[in-house]
């Protein structure tokens, strides 16, 4: 026949800080039983053990007796019954005194006699005691939003150990909580053996409660004016708004849809935070201009660009270019109206027409004295052969330069300061009745000119010399005219340049886009 061994474990638990445990090991033999260990706490005991079923019976009928050492059987014994292949099974029994030395007994009644040999142990701890809850903290503090790690420690506990927290249903000796509102959590701690203990913490949640009311409508035309403030049922300390406002009333006119925020601080040293959109249904007008200042008789005007596009012009505008030839010397207000989606925008801007230097005569001596009679309603400056002169003395109508060095042939140009690109110029010749204004001797397009080659037409000059220079005098390109010319002007930077004809005085003026 199998032969089996059979084992007891007899554990005593009481409800006390600790406990001790006490361990003993019997070769057990045929129709044998062995108390296979024995935990006592506090007052209470539970035997746990393990047995060996040798005749095949669906139950074992068992005792178990204890008495203060060595008096086994001096106390009642309890009598239970447990089914056939069970590998453990328990008895709770109770000992009325703490710190005392117990003696257990296991005895087997059915379908076999046997019995155990007899094992001791000591309880401790306070009589009547239990296991107690321990908690990191007694109560905690947060604001809302925040988290918080709670923790507790179960002790006196024998075995594994099993933690659940309410509310939330949460488990583990560590939790991590985020209550909206103040809220009381409590932990219950059960061991191995069944005792339990329970404990409470209170979280207390921070003042909030702010809101955000807008007093008009969020949906606004650009540059629109609306009121926003922030109220709470709480007592507030401060406000900050994310545009910089520290009051709970604000008044904002966002040319875009934009996003205010505003924070408010609680006495409790707690912050929130609301935010409320102001939607912007159109885009502002707006008037670019590829510059400010043009001259009078400039190749190359002012480019006007409306945003966004199908508004109104007001002013010297046609075909998206200002018509400065049209608007005269002065400053010019333009205005651009937009009406999108129900709103009305209007933006403007000055641009500036100068008036070109006019030179009426000019003389020159050998001490490099140079003299120029005219109109000069800006300051001027001089370029010869890349050389830039300022006049020792300017006024209205009369601008004189000093420590010159010209020969007969040299190009003066002559510059106003005002930013427009206002260019008169000359040559210097035996006599200063020769001044050269400019004029169309030849047929030069396109001019303005975008692509790389230039047509020159000239018929009547066949066999002539066409010189370039650039804005500082200095020759930049010369070709010989053959009737109907291509000139290649790749090499040619962006810029305004000044053209001469073979020994003719009068200049004609080049735009290189």
């Amino acid at each position: 026949m199998l032969k089996k061994f059979l084992s007891f474990v007899v554990i005593a638990i009481a409800f006390a800080t600790s406990c001790s445990e006490v361990s003993a090991q019997v070769t057990p033999t045929i129709d044998s039983v062995r108390i296979d260990s024995i935990i006592l706490t506090g007052s209470n005991a539970r035997v746990h053990f393990k047995y060996f079923n040798a005749q095949g019976a669906s139950l074992f009928s068992y005792r178990c007796n204890y008495g203060v050492s060595p008096n086994v059987n001096a106390n009642s014994s309890q009598i239970q019954s447990s089914p056939a292949g069970t590998d453990t099974a328990s008895i709770v029994v109770s000992v009325l005194s703490n710190s005392t030395s117990y003696d257990f007994k296991i005895v087997f009644y059915s379908p076999t006699y046997a019995e155990s040999d007899v094992k001791s142990g000591i309880t401790s701890g306070g009589g009547g005691g239990s296991c107690t809850m321990g908690l990191g903290a007694t109560s905690a503090f947060l604001c809302i939003g925040q988290s918080t790690t709670l923790s507790a420690a179960l002790s006196g506990g024998v075995g594994n150990i099993s933690y659940i927290w309410s509310p939330g249903n949460l488990t583990g000796a560590s939790v991590t909580v985020t209550p909206t509102t103040t809220t009381t959590y409590t932990v219950t701690g059960t061991d191995g053996v069944g005792c339990s203990a329970t404990k409470s913490i209170t979280v207390v949640v921070g003042s909030g409660g702010g809101s955000i009311t807008v007093l008009q409508d969020t949906s606004i035309c650009a540059g629109q004016p609306v009121t926003l403030s922030v109220s709470s049922t709480q007592t507030v300390t401060s406000y900050q708004w994310s545009n910089g406002a520290t009051t709970p009333t604000i008044m904002v006119s966002p040319n875009i849809t934009t996003t205010y925020v505003a924070t408010i601080a609680y006495t409790s040293g707690c912050t929130m935070s609301k935010d409320v959109v102001v939607t912007v249904k159109n885009s502002p007008a707006i008037i670019q201009t590829s510059k400010d200042t043009v001259c009078l008789n400039s190749i190359s005007g002012i480019s006007v660009v409306g945003y966004p596009v199908g508004g109104v012009f007001v002013g010297e505008v046609s075909n998206g270019m200002f018509d400065h030839a049209s608007a005269g010397v002065g400053n010019h207000l333009l205005k651009y109206t937009s009406n999108e989606a129900g709103c009305v925008s209007e933006d403007s801007v000055y641009v500036w027409v100068m008036n070109v230097p006019q030179i009426s005569s000019w003389s020159y001596d050998q001490a490099g004295n140079l003299i120029l009679n005219g109109s000069f309603p800006y300051s001027i400056e001089i370029a010869v052969n890349s050389v830039t002169y300022t006049p020792v003395v300017q006024n209205a109508s009369q601008a004189i330069f000093s420590n010159l060095s010209l020969v007969n042939g040299d190009l003066i140009i002559v510059k106003s300061l005002g930013g427009g690109d206002c260019f008169s110029t000359f040559y210097i010749t035996a006599t200063n009745s020769d001044t050269a204004l400019e004029s169309e001797v030849i047929k030069i397009y396109p001019n303005p000119c975008r692509d790389n080659t230039l047509e020159i037409n000239s018929y009547q000059q066949e066999g002539e010399m066409f010189r370039v220079f650039n804005r500082h005098g200095k020759e930049v390109l010369s070709v010989l005219i053959e009737g109907k010319t291509s000139v290649n002007i790749s090499e040619l930077p962006t810029g305004i340049y000044y053209a001469r004809l073979g020994s003719n005085s009068n200049v004609i003026k080049i735009l290189r886009e």
